[in-house]
């Protein structure tokens, strides 16, 4: 398979609201296509809040370490439905390996800030 893409790299800034990414290419074989597009690497906090005496608290909160900031794939068909799931999982594609790749995420308990 040749790939190739009409720009490697997306520079973002205040004024930044989206752009096309076209991926074009040509294949000689039978077989399935995945594409994967990764951000840059960064940690997160998501916070969990809930409905306490007419407030809203965070009470959960989970941290992914080492995550990409964006993450996109496109297959010929559903991930699921792909013969070598240790090639995926070696490669690091489908949501299921985001957090297992260097650090696993962390979960804290109610109340966390």
């Amino acid at each position: 398979m040749v790939a190739d893409l009409s720009n490697y790299r997306i520079e973002q800034d205040t004024n930044f609201n989206g752009t096309r990414l076209f991926l074009f290419g040509a294949r000689n074989d039978n077989g399935d296509i995945v594409v994967v597009i990764r951000g840059p690497n960064k940690n997160f906090i998501v916070r969990k809040k809930e409905e306490a005496g007419g407030l809203w608290i965070n009470t959960e909160r989970m941290k992914f370490h080492d995550v990409p900031a964006f993450y996109m794939v496109a297959s010929s068909k559903p991930l699921r439905e792909l013969e070598d799931k240790g090639v995926m999982a070696l490669l690091g594609i489908g949501s299921r390996t985001l957090c297992k790749r260097r650090r696993p995420c962390r979960i804290y308990g109610r109340n966390a800030i």
